[in-house]
């Protein structure tokens, strides 16, 4: 029996039949005329690439595919391409398909036949280069090589050290982008498609933390501190956080791979008073070296007191700023006026001064995180002549008056400063008191100063004025003409 095969050239009109036998016992090759168009088993002189991945775009040359794909498919070792961007009757373009496996690449001409085969090889993803080769979690890597697959696809993948990335930026058949993932550590970086996993060893290292530097490097609770270094990561994420001596900064924004912004928490220094603090940066990677913060002594307000009067109230309220309440108030050096308290929750100084003088103290607040603050602050109280006014005298009576002062220091001692008593009047320098029997009538106008102990002053402007009084209120009678 003789075997056929058909192939088929077109005319315009007509479809002729002819069976050719070459040699007597060899199979015949029919061919067919049908619109000018020569159809057959196809035949595939060439493929380009011949090597790739999943997703390659692979151009077929050769002749007989026919003008259009109709029914028509080509096959990578026996799985059916389900993408074409072109088909004519001696090229096709067409998408590696899914389920691929090396070997030949065939096209099928329903009803005419199955071309020649044409090895495509089938190759895992190669790594040539990553950059960076160091960062931490979230770092873009970029990944260049080959036969990644031009899109990702669902079942391809990078992998650090074992852990595989969740979020890309690109993917082409010669380059990726992807963020180091959570839970990675250093390691190898590896791509997965369909076809393997590639085998070259491109290292990536997870570095911890470092900071460079920080601004301001002294302030308060509340300052804004901007930390400056790298591997902090392009966000802040969950498990990352400044801490100023292990108290974590709540508030850090903005946050980038190479720095923070972070204000400074309520925290307790390195020592009472020192107000040394250290700064560092925790990502899920490490914790970075640690950066001198000093915090600045809380401020105390007014930096000066009003002056107080012995025997009278008084009342000054000390403020501070810059530290956490509660607040503490003591004196550290000095004491207050005799007479005067301060009251340690409210930093009020308040009562009656005792004693006058001039009194040197310097307070210290402390707020709940052991900061502190100092202020050197003095209350001056005066010595006060309580007698305002003296009464009259009368010309030739006895005249006694005693001055009085408040405050001070004892013993006073008394003194006319200006004008002078009037005439037969004396003041008693221990005493203060004024006495004598007036000589004259007058109003006489002078300024008494009291000085006690210690030397505190105090002077009054005062007045007495004397009088003729006429003593005989009555007369007794006469009698004419005797003497």
């Amino acid at each position: 029996m003789r075997k056929l095969t058909l192939k088929a050239i077109s005319t315009c009109l007509t479809v002729l039949i002819i069976a050719v036998f070459p040699r007597l016992g060899d199979a015949a090759t029919i061919y067919g005329f049908d619109n000018n168009v020569a159809t057959g088993p196809p035949v595939i002189t060439a493929i380009a690439p011949t090597t790739g991945t999943i997703g390659t775009i692979v151009r077929i040359t050769g002749k007989y595919f026919g003008p259009t794909q109709g029914t028509s498919s080509v096959y990578f070792n026996g799985t059916v391409v389900t993408s074409y961007t072109s088909w004519t009757d001696t090229s096709i373009k067409c998408v590696v398909p899914s389920g691929a496996t090396t070997g030949n690449v065939t096209v099928t001409q329903i009803p005419l036949g199955t071309s020649n085969g044409k090895l495509f090889t089938l190759k895992p993803p190669v790594i040539t280069a990553i950059a960076p080769t160091t960062g931490t979690i979230g770092t873009i890597v970029r990944i260049t090589g080959k036969y990644f697959g031009p899109t990702q696809g669902t079942t391809s993948s990078v992998s650090f050290n074992g852990t595989a990335a969740t979020t890309y930026t690109s993917w082409t058949d010669t380059s990726i982008k992807c963020e180091v993932p959570s839970g990675a550590t250093s390691g190898n970086v590896t791509v997965t498609t369909p076809i393997g996993t590639s085998t070259n060893e491109k290292d990536f290292t997870l570095m911890p933390p470092h900071i460079t530097a920080i601004a301001p490097t002294s302030g308060t609770i509340g300052t804004i501190v901007r930390i400056t270094g790298k591997y902090f990561g392009p966000t802040q994420g969950a498990s990352s956080s400044v801490s100023f001596n292990d108290t974590a900064a709540t508030s850090c924004t903005p946050w980038t791979d190479t720095s923070i912004k972070c204000a400074v928490p309520s925290v307790v220094p390195s020592g009472p008073g020192t107000g040394n603090v250290t700064v560092k940066v925790t990502t899920p990677i490490g914790t970075s070296n640690g950066k001198l913060f000093t915090l600045e002594e809380l401020t105390v307000t007014p930096t000066s007191l009003p002056g107080g009067t012995v025997g009278k109230a008084y009342s000054q309220t000390l403020t501070a700023s810059g530290g956490t309440l509660p607040y503490t108030w003591t004196i550290t050096v000095g004491t207050l006026p005799a007479g005067l308290l301060l009251n340690q929750a409210t930093g009020v100084i308040s009562g009656i001064p005792a004693t006058s003088g001039t009194w040197n103290f310097t307070v210290k607040v402390s707020d709940s995180a052991n900061r502190i603050g100092t202020q050197a602050l003095s209350i001056t109280t005066e010595l006060v002549v309580t007698t305002d006014s003296l009464p009259g005298g009368t010309v030739g009576t006895a005249y006694s008056q005693t001055l009085a002062a408040s405050g001070g220091t004892p013993p006073y001692t008394w003194k006319i400063t200006v004008g002078a008593l009037p005439a037969g009047l004396l003041l008693n320098k221990a005493t203060g008191v004024i006495s004598g029997i007036p000589a004259t009538i007058e109003t006489s106008n002078f300024t008494v100063m009291v000085t006690d102990s210690a030397n505190g002053t105090a002077t009054q402007a005062l007045s007495i004025t004397t009088e003729l009084v006429v003593t005989t209120d009555s007369l007794p009678g006469g009698t004419v003409g005797t003497a």
